[in-house]
């Protein structure tokens, strides 16, 4: 009996000194000491240059953790202390017994899950170091490809970030294929169930985006245009600002921002007039109607001289006219026209047509848009003299 008091004074004595040193040592000495470390050890946490925690957050963040370890420690050594005092005297022996096993079983489960998935954990890393390392070596590849220190023939340099991006899809999912076996609790209905349920939610709702990444992916291997381009994608006209996995984002001649779906991309014809001028020119043309009593070559020759004059076209090659159609009222001439000026397209055509407008009004020549009737008395000719 001596000894059970004696061994209680001393397990109760023992728990209060060490409460009070723990409580000494972590609310005056250790926190304050972490405190003391904000923008010295502690300066944020940063991803990029972008600030997702600054030094105060991480501080607070820091001492949160150590208070919910603190309580944490002192419940363990109250669970402790009242196990061996209650082992201690027979009355209360079977109390002891009771809080031993609701300390012991939890942990011996804990300990030993931890140390069964030890293999596990290491195949997962070996997949993950894998994974990692093959795509860092894809990306080392195509940043030489891109700088053109690497040449693949039939691989150009724009198509190294789409080829990045599926192959860093393939290596993932089929990294997940793998390491999910070796997850815990990866054969448990409960496991399962949700996976399934993330699986019907990602297919129903991402049909839309997966179709707008492969239109994306197919528009870059096209090669159609790239940034900086001028194209016309059914009636609108504009440069390429951005290209990315979703849209194609245009700026319009009125200075206009438009979004293009990379699937709706694909079901329009695009004219790359950027494209068209590089090493050669594009063809500019303009139809006007005439009537028969006005000399074709006289037609030739103003619409000619107007194109000459126009701001934007080239001299040479030499524009040229075609007769088009002979119809009932009129004769259909279009002028042809070389350029090099891809973005002042507009500007070249408003020139032409003032110029023709000019040419035929100094000659006295009208142009039959609209045309008139007129009728004859079957005397006269409109066979030009």
């Amino acid at each position: 009996m001596l000894f059970r008091i004696i061994f209680t004074l001393v397990t109760s004595i023992s728990f209060l000194i060490l409460f009070f040193l723990l409580r000494y040592f972590v609310r005056t000495k250790l926190l304050d000491f972490i405190k003391k470390q904000e923008n010295k050890i502690f300066k944020g946490f940063y991803l990029k240059k972008i600030e997702l925690i600054n030094a105060e957050n991480q501080v607070n963040i820091i001492l949160f953790i150590l208070r919910i370890l603190y309580i944490l420690l002192n419940v363990v050594i109250i669970f402790i202390t009242l196990t061996i005092v209650f082992y201690l005297w027979p009355q209360t022996k079977g109390i002891s017994d009771i809080i031993l096993k609701y300390i012991w079983i939890p942990f011996n489960k804990i300990i030993f899950s931890i140390i069964s998935f030890i293999p596990n954990l290491i195949i997962i890393f070996i997949i993950i170091f894998v994974t990692h390392f093959s795509l860092k070596f894809l990306r080392f590849i195509g940043g030489h490809i891109e700088k053109g220190t690497i040449k693949i023939n039939g691989f150009y340099p724009d198509w190294v970030k789409p080829t990045y991006l599926i192959l860093s899809i393939l290596f993932y999912t089929f990294a997940i294929i793998l390491a999910f076996p070796y997850l815990p609790a990866s054969n448990t209905p409960a496991f399962q169930g949700i996976s399934i349920f993330i699986g019907i939610v990602f297919s129903l709702s991402s049909t839309s985006v997966l179709g707008n990444i492969i239109s994306g992916i197919v528009i870059t291997y096209m090669r159609s245009f790239k940034i900086g381009d001028r194209i016309k994608v059914s009636d609108i006209t504009g440069d390429v600002l951005e290209k990315n996995v979703f849209t194609i984002k245009l700026k319009t001649l009125k200075n206009e921002i438009i979004l293009i779906p990379n699937s709706s991309m694909l079901s329009y014809n695009i004219l790359n007039y950027t494209k068209s001028v590089k090493g050669s020119y594009i063809t500019i043309y303009s139809t006007v109607t005439i009537g028969y009593d006005v000399p074709w070559k006289k037609v030739h020759e103003l619409l000619i001289s107007a194109a000459m004059n126009s701001t934007g076209i080239l001299k040479e090659p030499i524009p040229f006219v075609l007769q088009t159609s002979l119809d009932d009222f009129y004769v259909s001439y279009q002028i042809n026209a070389f350029t090099n000026e891809d973005k002042i397209l507009p500007k070249i055509y408003s020139d032409l047509h003032q110029n023709i407008q000019d040419e035929f009004k100094n000659s006295n020549i009208e142009i039959m848009s609209p045309h008139y009737r007129a009728v004859r008395d079957g005397n006269q000719s409109t066979v030009p003299k």
